[in-house]
């Protein structure tokens, strides 16, 4: 199976206002950390959090 250049999605960054996110981004560290830089800059009050993802589970895998 070719594999056509895939990254899968592995950080989330996500912004916050209080307790709640209002943003969130989830791809490749390095565009993850593009965005993270470009959030911190637009919003220089809040909080920004960068992590890596939650796994995804392929509900499709686990029927077959």
């Amino acid at each position: 199976m070719a594999d056509f250049g895939f990254v899968p999605p592995n950080h989330r960054v996500r912004v916050w206002f209080g307790e709640h996110p209002i943003a969130t981004f989830i791809g490749p560290a390095e565009s993850a950390a593009s965005y993270e830089a470009g959030m911190q800059q637009r919003f220089a009050s809040l909080r920004i959090t960068s992590e890596p993802a939650p796994a995804v589970v392929d509900s499709n895998a686990a029927d077959s």
